[in-house]
């Protein structure tokens, strides 16, 4: 496992808007950083644990089930190609007296 990678994805995933960061900011505007601080050393520690449970059960899985991880990446990668072919072949969308032509409007 490359723990470099895992810290950056929790630190990255931490920051970023979400219930949590909106209680945190709550707590902190009513109060403070001092008053606060069992708050937010609650919601690190917990998003840190949901993201080790869930990286050590996903690396556990994927060394048992090592022969299918082939198939499901060729399937999961076949089935993101064929809903990209339907928004393609989809053509125009028409919204409230707007056409959007969707083969232009993306390339």
């Amino acid at each position: 496992m490359q723990w470099l990678d895992f810290i950056i994805f929790v630190t990255i995933t931490a920051s970023t808007p979400g219930p949590n960061n909106i209680i945190s900011l709550t707590s902190s505007s009513k109060n403070g950083y001092k008053g606060s601080f069992a708050l937010l050393s609650g919601l690190a520690t917990g998003v840190f644990s949901v993201m080790l449970i869930c990286s050590l059960f996903c690396a556990s899985l994927s060394y048992f089930v090592h022969n299918l991880l082939l198939p499901m990446k060729i399937i999961g990668a076949s089935y993101i190609l064929y809903l990209a072919y339907k928004n393609y072949k989809r053509g125009e969308i028409k919204e409230d007296n707007k056409t959007l032509n969707l083969k232009m409007d993306l390339f």
